[in-house]
């Protein structure tokens, strides 16, 4: 079985604060950052955009933080009982940073994850290792299925620049006119290399990111839904609500209210 010991959805933190496990964890570790990250794992340093995963071993050191903005990351503790673990057999690899292309996808599995772990169901050690294994394959799908052809186009390392600021101001007056200027293609072509190396729309994915966003300070109960939505960068409340509906299923309100509850 699969045991869940703690975990995070959508976890902000403040430029340059850096999470440190100086001897590792005792148990295994999954991540999925949403923002720039700077990464020393095993004394090995990596820079890697929105989007990446790793798989952290047991005891083995790292540090993370980002350097330019909000750190933020969904994350996982967990561990086998009574069996050994699947990763080699799944084609994950440990304690390496990981490109994927379908962040909503996984990101929507690991908020499952935590709803769950903090709930009080009469079958939550076995909804959580059924929720753990199809993480776990969804995984090992998106890793296998990551061409190296992709990689090696000569405008990937752009792409990467575009949606790591996608990502990190989602507020911006996003459209697909200004960015072929910046890149300078035409706009059937940035289309099609947007899609065919992430597997959706830039426009989508500026939507993605926003809804992220929200769903964040939609848990700061202080701030009231109108002032998220300009926060967000959205013209009005009533265009946001039913952009936060339609990805979510919730209304801003009714998220909200649905994720207080499960808090108390």
């Amino acid at each position: 079985m699969i045991k869940v010991n703690i975990g995070g959805y959508n976890n902000h933190h403040p430029q340059n604060f850096m999470v440190r496990h100086v001897d590792g964890s005792k148990d295994y570790l999954l991540l999925l950052t949403k923002s720039e990250t700077y990464f020393i794992i095993d004394g090995k340093e990596y820079e890697t955009p929105p989007g990446t995963f790793v798989l952290f071993d047991r005891n083995v050191p790292s540090n993370y933080c980002n350097k330019r903005g909000e750190y933020v990351n969904d994350w996982v503790h967990f561990d086998f009982v009574g069996e050994a673990h699947c990763f080699h057999k799944l084609k994950i690899p440990l304690n390496k940073p990981v490109l994927l292309y379908d962040i909503p996808s996984i990101s929507m599995l690991i908020s499952l994850v935590i709803n769950e772990l903090y709930s009080k169901g009469s079958y939550q050690e076995q909804i959580l290792d059924h929720y753990m294994r199809i993480l776990l394959y969804r995984l090992s799908e998106q890793i296998q299925n990551e061409k190296d052809t992709v990689k090696s186009h000569p405008m990937y390392l752009k792409l990467l620049n575009l949606r790591s600021k996608i990502y990190n101001e989602p507020q911006r007056n996003w459209n697909v006119d200004m960015v072929c200027r910046e890149l300078n293609i035409s706009l059937s072509y940035f289309q099609h290399l947007y899609k065919n190396t992430f597997h959706v729309s830039c426009m989508n994915d500026v939507i993605n990111a926003r809804v992220e966003q929200a769903k964040f300070y939609l848990l700061q109960s202080v701030i009231s839904i109108s002032t998220i939505a300009e926060i967000c960068g959205y013209k009005n409340e009533i265009h946001f609500s039913r952009q936060f509906k339609k990805y979510t299923g919730l209304s801003p309100r009714e998220y909200r209210e649905k994720m207080v509850a499960k808090k108390n």
